[in-house]
């Protein structure tokens, strides 16, 4: 028998990957999209033309609660992938109050379509920005969850609804409290893709330097397709719960900035200038995640590591930018 799944943010970075995983495993796939085209210069086309075109296409807003609930109760879906979601992500509380609703409303709508199908499963990507400012290193499951943004309160509101209708409706649902993970998929306004993207152009002549923030904040950095792996393992195989899904190691933007000129050969000191105007009102405190609970009831592991990930990353938009070059000269 198929498994049919539906997904969310299937435009986005993981629901792309995870899109492409659920296909290759033989699944019926369903995917809610935005109701505008994908633009023909939207540097995501190429590959997500291929994907958009072997699944089945609901168009939503995911503010729009209802469409969303029908849309769950026509596709009947055996499983929910619920990655969709504002993309810019606010540092602190200032954030608009369009991000909770639409983060709230989509999920409890999802979930309440479900409420009468027991063996279907649904997953919430959870954020890391739950926990906010951590009383103690490396997070897990059972840490206090203190967010400082608006994103990380709605995301927690979320989270604690899926746990609310796991316990009373016996809803299968979980959240994966993802740390941050990165691709060449990427979207180009988040600083690893700022970085891999900018220093690539300097390679190539096109523009002097990159200027950057806090050179020494630290993340959590996993590998993108590494944890669709792990949000596909919970949903399928490990009883419904939260699950922290991290790498368990810290990498500073000096790091990825150091590891990305080595890749393409240039001079840290003279392509990065520090900027003031790029450091966060509010810096991040250091997120670092457990995943041994997810380790031990799946067997997930991250593969890929943070230099192969930043060489895999730089390699890919060095290409991009060589390709747009070339499509300007002709």
């Amino acid at each position: 028998m198929t498994v049919r799944a539906l997904v969310t943010g299937v435009t986005g970075q993981d629901g792309s990957y995870l899109a492409e995983l659920l296909l290759s495993k033989g699944y019926e796939v369903h995917c809610v999209l935005r109701p505008q085209p994908l633009a023909a210069h939207d540097w995501r086309s190429g590959y997500l033309r291929d994907i958009l075109g072997r699944v089945r296409l609901h168009y939503a807003d995911l503010g729009d609660a209802p469409a969303l609930y029908r849309i769950c109760r026509d596709c009947s879906p055996d499983e929910v992938y619920h990655l969709g979601g504002p993309t810019r992500v606010d540092s602190n509380l200032s954030g608009r109050a369009v991000t909770f609703q639409t983060i709230f409303g989509s999920t409890k709508a999802l979930l309440e379509a479900m409420q009468d199908r027991p063996a279907a499963r649904f997953f919430l990507a959870g954020s890391s920005e739950m926990f906010g400012s951590p009383t103690a290193s490396p997070q897990s499951e059972t840490s206090a969850r203190n967010p400082r943004s608006l994103y990380g309160f709605a995301k927690l509101a979320a989270a604690d609804l899926v746990a609310l209708q796991r316990h009373r409706f016996g809803v299968q649902a979980s959240t994966g409290i993802l740390y941050n993970h990165e691709s060449p998929r990427r979207e180009p306004f988040f600083l690893s893709r700022k970085v891999t993207r900018g220093l690539a152009r300097v390679s190539l002549g096109l523009q002097e330097n990159v200027h950057l923030g806090n050179l020494e904040a630290r993340r959590d950095w996993g590998y993108a397709p590494d944890y669709v792996e792990a949000i596909w393992r919970i949903t399928t195989g490990a009883p419904p719960d939260d699950y922290v899904v991290a790498t368990g190691r810290t990498h500073s933007a000096r790091d990825l900035v150091s590891a990305v000129c080595s890749v393409l050969g240039l001079d840290m000191d003279r392509c990065v200038v520090q900027d003031s105007a790029f450091f966060r009102p509010v810096e991040a405190i250091t997120l670092c995640g457990d995943a041994s609970r997810l380790s031990s009831v799946t067997g997930w592991k991250p593969r890929k590591s943070f230099a192969d990930m930043v060489e895999e990353m730089t390699v890919a938009d060095l290409e991009l930018e060589k390709t747009h070059v070339a499509a300007t000269r002709h």
